[in-house]
């Protein structure tokens, strides 16, 4: 204890110690160098270099393998598969107004099913108009027909046409109801029939005190007068003739004078608007009711919003203009006032002054339904959907304060029209279901009908535009409508009928019915007829996106590729968020590409783009399968293989069968040969599967068991000494060291024949292709022969032989030549072809390697057919010889082949690189 206590201090004392001496290292100054980073000038990053589709026969991603020796057999890269045929595109079928507009036209999309063949009556007018782009037997535009007579006619007139005319005739009391006042007089069984002269006829009717009338009588059978003037006297009834203007003078003298008769002569200007189509002459009679109304109502918004609807209906645009130029006090600065201006101002096309006055009249009205409703009209109709969708939902929330139908059912319309166009199809159905008990069941029907349609219930849509065309017989919007669902539904001959109704009576729809017509022909394999009508659809809209994108994808479909790119331009310049346009350009790209071989790599850079930005535009119109799997299908062209990856894994886990064979083609590209195989095998063994799916997935696993088989010896002499896997004949040089190139100089032999570096042979069942780079130098004049020979060991007499390569000709000059012996004797030449190549090959560069390659193709199928071989024989690439079936080389062949490097002459300088000899592996 002790001992521990007197420990203490002394631990205290050393420590103590410790801390001081570390103190005083930190309060010593140091002396340090003060780091100076160098400044170097920026250097910009090299660019990325975009990796293209590799070239045929080139690894996607080619490695070396630092452990392998040169010369070594090695297994062949990945072969390049070919994917399977792309999806047929969806046809877009015609869009009707209102309807989805062009941002929403995948509601319209319709599978590009079999053709199903149908033939369609001659329509030589139509057509021949269509060919000489005018519009001869297209039907007239509709005049409007002069005013006729007044029916309650002069004394002698004739009768109307419309019942029996023979003497003697009896004509339905009915007919001479109408052609003819009657007069009763007690005790008479038949009336009196004529021509009440009386001025004031109009006020006796309904009296039960008749005054002396006069009449010309005439008989009922022949329509002659049998008495002039005849007066009657005691008549107890009288019956002006039932005709309109009878009826609308008899309505006249019925209404209220004064404000308290508003609403009967609003009810009363309705039903002389709906008689003015029928008789235009009734214009003029609804507009001095229209003017007694603005009187009656001191000015109000009402009596002027019937005026209007008058002068609209009559077309007199002049007149109303001048209309709300000369308003006064409150109601000249009133929503109503710059609602109808910029109404009017749209009709002539005044855009920007139609779109500020629409707009002033919501602001001075912010809940007005009616103000709301016109500018929302207004933006749908310059396809500003999107911009229109606020104004129609405040026009929605405020409909319920506008009672007239007439006013409530336009914007009712206007509102399910903005949301029809922007596709949301459940939105538009919950607006039309708001239309009132007394709106127009006619224009309730029509919207129905496009929202069902749009919907793709045919059904629905068909039985309300049958509804609408059987209640107005005018409405060929209805009927254009049903023809096109009726051309959705298969029934060819009633669409035609429908659409050529259209097209032939409704000039302004012209351009939407040759569209449905040129959609239906399509349908029905008559392709010569769909040019036709979508040309005439474009003389009578050129700007209009559907019709432009059609005849877009009826070029592509007949390979006028350069003119369908033009046209979907001319689309998408309409409407940038068309894509339908969008997947036709890419694929017509792709296309393009596809002509163009290798320099079409521009075509497949700019397919990539359109893929993209197709995707990312349906992105939020429901994630189109096809369109996915068509992205990844040009991702995987330019070898972006983790992008074309991710969109097939998409595509393939919402059921797209494409999409699973391309991602089992992409694991086969990035040598995970063992995954896409055993992918393959599963799709190829699902019964669930197409069944050319499945047979597609059979072939390629048969490509790549064939493929496993084969490998490769590549030499590019990137060493010091040839090797002993090379044999040398005759006396040339082998300029050693090699350094990446063989270069032969000297003589061949002294006797003047050809020296030969042979790789080892090989059975001749076992060879597959050989190619090589091949480079004259120097002097060419003496050499005899430079390139590449193949042969087999001579037997009985017989072998197998090709030389391709320079040949030295009479004239003295090299050219490509090709030399083959096919079971030619040494001493015959039965069997034996030369060809000079120039012609094939074109112009040779001097001094620039030749690419060289002989190839044999194997025999398909069963049967002896099958052992057979083909020969090709390319030269840079082109194909300058094929022979469809050799006699001395097959499959079964066992003789030893040889491939060598052959030169001949004197004075000799070639050089060889970049040796590549394919062979199945020896069994």
């Amino acid at each position: 204890m002790i001992s521990n206590v007197r420990k203490e201090p002394a631990l205290f004392v050393v420590v103590l110690l410790i801390a001081a001496w570390m103190w005083s290292g930190y309060t010593e100054p140091r002396f340090t160098t003060a780091a100076r980073p160098t400044e170097r000038p920026y250097e910009p990053p090299p660019p990325v270099r975009v990796v293209l589709a590799p070239a045929a026969g080139e690894a996607a991603y080619p490695t070396r393998d630092l452990f392998r020796e040169p010369t070594e057999a090695a297994p062949l890269p990945p072969r390049p598969l070919p994917f399977p045929d792309l999806e047929p595109l969806p046809v877009v079928a015609p869009p009707l107004h209102p309807g989805p507009e062009a941002g929403a036209f995948h509601l319209l999309r319709v599978a590009a099913g079999p053709v199903e063949p149908h033939a369609f009556p001659a329509d030589a007018a139509a057509e021949g108009a269509a060919a000489e782009g005018g519009d001869e037997g297209l039907g007239d535009e509709g005049a409007p027909a002069a005013p006729p007579a007044p029916s309650v006619s002069t004394p002698g007139a004739a009768p109307a046409a419309g019942g029996p005319q023979g003497p003697g005739a009896a004509i339905p009391p009915e007919v001479l109801a109408q052609r003819y006042d009657r007069v009763w007089r007690e005790n008479d069984i038949r009336p009196f029939y004529g021509f009440v002269l009386n001025t004031d006829k109009l006020e006796l009717v309904g009296r039960a005190i008749l005054p002396v009338l006069r009449m010309d009588v005439v008989s009922p059978t022949t329509g002659k007068v049998i008495s002039k003037a005849l007066e009657i006297r005691d008549a107890q009834k009288l019956e002006l003739a039932d005709n309109l203007e009878n009826r609308i003078a008899l309505r006249k003298l019925g209404i209220t004078p004064g404000p308290a008769g508003e609403l009967e002569r609003i009810a009363f200007l309705r039903d002389l608007l709906r008689d003015a189509r029928e008789q235009p002459w009734v214009f003029q009679e609804a507009e001095a009711q229209a003017q007694q109304l603005v009187a009656v109502t001191s000015g109000a918004e009402v009596g002027y919003r019937w005026l209007v609807r008058v002068l609209r209906a009559q077309g007199d645009l002049s007149r109303e203009w001048a209309l709300y130029q000369g308003l006064e006090g409150s109601i000249a600065n009133s929503p109503f006032r710059w609602r109808e201006q910029g109404r009017l101002e749209a009709l002539l096309t005044l855009w920007d002054d139609a779109e500020a006055h629409l707009r002033k009249g919501v602001e001075l009205a912010p809940t007005d339904a009616r103000s709301l409703g016109a500018l929302a009209q207004f933006l749908l109709d310059r396809g500003r959907a999107a911009a229109a969708q606020p104004f129609a939902l405040r026009a929605e929330r405020a409909v319920n304060t506008v009672t007239p139908d007439e006013d409530r059912t336009p914007i009712i319309h206007t509102v399910a029209s903005v949301y029809l166009a922007l596709g949301e199809v459940e939105a538009a159905q919950r607006a039309a279901d708001r239309f009132g008990s007394g709106a127009s069941t006619v224009e309730r029907s029509y919207v129905l009908g496009c929202i069902a349609y749009a919907a793709g219930e045919l059904g629905e849509a068909a039985a309300q535009f049958e509804r609408v065309a059987n209640d107005d017989a005018g409405r060929l919007d209805a009927v254009l409508g049903l023809g096109c669902t009726r051309a959705r539904q298969g029934a060819w001959d009633e669409a035609y009928g429908l659409l050529v109704r259209a097209r032939d009576e409704a000039p302004a729809l012209r351009a939407q019915a040759w569209a449905g017509l040129a959609f239906l022909f399509e349908r029905t394999g008559n392709d010569d007829r769909v040019r036709s009508a979508l040309a005439a659809a474009e003389r009578a809209d050129p700007r209009d996106a559907y019709v432009l994108y059609l005849l877009g994808r009826r070029q592509r479909l007949d390979g006028e590729l350069d003119a369908c790119l033009e046209t979907l331009r001319r689309a998408l310049a309409e409407r940038d968020d068309l894509t339908c346009a969008f997947a036709e350009t890419t694929r017509a790209l792709l296309a393009r590409a596809a002509e163009e071989g290798e320099g079409g790599a521009e075509y497949v850079a700019q397919a990539v783009r359109y893929a993209t930005r197709l995707v990312e535009l349906d992105a939020a119109r429901g994630d189109f399968v096809p369109f996915i799997a068509l992205k990844g299908y040009v991702l995987a062209l330019v070898g972006d293989v983790n992008a074309a990856r991710e969109a097939f894994t998409r595509a393939a886990e919402r059921g797209s069968d494409f999409a699973d064979l391309g991602l089992a083609l992409l694991d086969y590209r990035t040598k995970r040969t063992l995954q896409a195989r055993d992918r393959l095998v599963a799709i190829q063994q699902d019964p669930v599967r197409a069944t050319a799916t499945r047979d597609f997935a059979r072939a390629t696993v048969a490509l790549i068991d064939d493929h496993a088989t084969k490998e490769q010896v590549r030499d590019t002499f990137e060493r010091d000494l040839l090797g002993g896997f090379w044999k040398t004949t005759g006396s040339v040089r082998v300029q050693e060291p090699l350094r990446g190139q063989l270069r032969l100089t000297g003589d061949s032999t002294r006797t003047g024949g050809a020296a030969t570096i042979a790789r080892q042979p090989l059975a001749g069942g076992d060879f597959l292709s050989v190619a090589v780079d091949v480079e004259v130098q120097g002097d060419v004049a003496p050499v005899q022969f430079a390139g590449l020979e193949v042969a087999t060991v001579a037997q009985s007499g017989q072998r197998f032989l090709v030389e391709v390569g320079f040949r030295r000709q009479s004239t003295g000059q090299l050219r490509p030549s090709l030399v083959l012996e096919d079971g030619a004797s040494r001493t015959g030449d039965e069997g034996r072809v030369v060809l000079d190549l120039s012609s094939a090959v074109g112009a040779v560069e001097p001094h620039e390697p030749q690419r060289l390659e002989v190839a044999v193709v194997p025999g398909s199928g069963d049967g002896p057919a099958a052992n057979r071989f083909g020969l090709v024989v390319r030269w840079n690439g082109i194909e300058v010889y094929r022979a469809d079936s050799l006699r001395r080389l097959s499959r079964t062949t066992r003789t030893d082949l040889v491939t060598a490097l052959k030169v001949e002459g004197r004075g000799l300088d070639v050089v060889f690189d970049d040796y590549r000899l394919e062979r199945r592996r020896s069994s």
